[in-house]
């Protein structure tokens, strides 16, 4: 199993500190999440069972399948929800909220929000998402975006910026606890159970902030 190093730890423009973030290499390459990350039993620092799905060469490598959906996207009256799967056991946690690529972003940091993953005995995360907008955008994007005052190269304000800033802030926190985050562009067949879980949000009532279904 190989990681790239995408962007490294630094400060931009001496004010905004950037995170270590890595896209996640599979190997071999045609690898499968599962085949990667079959569900086993770890323990917390508590000594407490946790079924997580753990990487065949790193128990303290767990894996998190996160998704969005948005129904009627782009309609006047589209409905978004999100979801993360991240225990064996057919459960997935649901947020519902109200835009398409919000709701991938939204489902990251739930995900990674949810839980103390540090005291679980968890050093590295691999968030597994079929979003590219997701994956190119905290692994390659991000740097210039933050260098260029959160403007395009096409000169147009980013999209979503409140949630990139918050992702960031979650993977700051992250890394203060000495645990490393990476992302893997899974095909959308593989990522079902996240799927079902935001398409179940994006039709729960309409809420004006994001909250979570257990």
């Amino acid at each position: 199993m190989r990681c790239h190093t995408i962007a490294n730890s630094q400060v931009i423009s001496n004010t905004v500190y950037i995170p270590r973030i890595k896209e996640f290499i599979p190997h071999p390459q045609d690898a499968t999440p599962t085949a990667l990350f079959p569900a086993e039993v770890g323990y917390s620092s508590l000594e407490t069972p946790c079924r997580r799905f753990r990487s065949i060469y790193d128990h303290e490598h767990i894996l998190i399948y996160t998704d969005g959906a948005c129904l009627n996207n782009g309609g006047g009256d589209a409905a978004a929800g999100c979801a993360f799967y991240y225990r064996p056991n057919e459960e997935y946690e649901t947020v519902s909220l109200q835009t398409s690529n919000r709701a991938e972003i939204r489902a990251v940091i739930a995900a990674l929000d949810h839980r103390a993953w540090r005291d679980e005995a968890c050093t590295r995360i691999t968030i597994a998402t079929d979003s590219q907008y997701v994956v190119h955008g905290i692994t390659r994007w991000i740097r210039t975006w933050v260098r260029e005052g959160w403007v395009t190269s096409k000169r147009r304000l980013v999209a979503n910026r409140d949630l990139w800033e918050e992702l960031l802030e979650v993977l700051r926190r992250l890394e203060q606890y000495a645990v490393e985050v990476q992302f893997w562009r899974i095909p959308r067949q593989l990522n079902k159970i996240a799927d079902a879980g935001a398409k179940a949000g994006a039709r729960m009532p309409r809420v004006t902030n994001y909250k979570e279904h257990h």
